[in-house]
């Protein structure tokens, strides 16, 4: 079982930004950085991506299809109309259709392929 509680959809991690005071450098608040973590990250693969895949590349691979990869694929798929296949590995199937599904990628330009 996926350690994501599915009923719930809790977050599987949880990240934290500490807001300090600058001059004071005192504690000021905490804030959930969640989003901000996930497209942090995404934007770093997209980043690699740009500048060191060929120029029209044909399919993908994916491992762990969580929230960073869902929002990177939707990177890929928006900038990369060759992408045909997309070849994806989750722990559960369940993890791999919630990915399919978020990943707004469910067309039948792209060739879906579970491992």
């Amino acid at each position: 079982m996926d350690r994501i509680d599915i009923c719930r959809e809790k977050n599987e991690t949880n990240h934290l930004v500490l807001l300090y005071d600058g001059d004071a450098g005192e504690p000021k608040g905490i804030i959930s950085a969640n989003v901000l973590t996930t497209i942090r990250t995404a934007a770093v693969s997209a980043f690699a991506t740009k500048h060191l895949a060929i120029s029209e590349p044909q399919e993908i691979g994916i491992v762990s299809p969580g929230k960073i990869n869902t929002e990177y694929v939707k990177w890929i798929l928006e900038n990369y109309s060759s992408i045909k296949r997309i070849k994806v590995k989750g722990r559960s199937e369940y993890g791999v259709e919630k990915f399919k599904n978020k990943s707004d990628c469910n067309t039948t330009d792209q060739i879906w392929e579970e491992h």
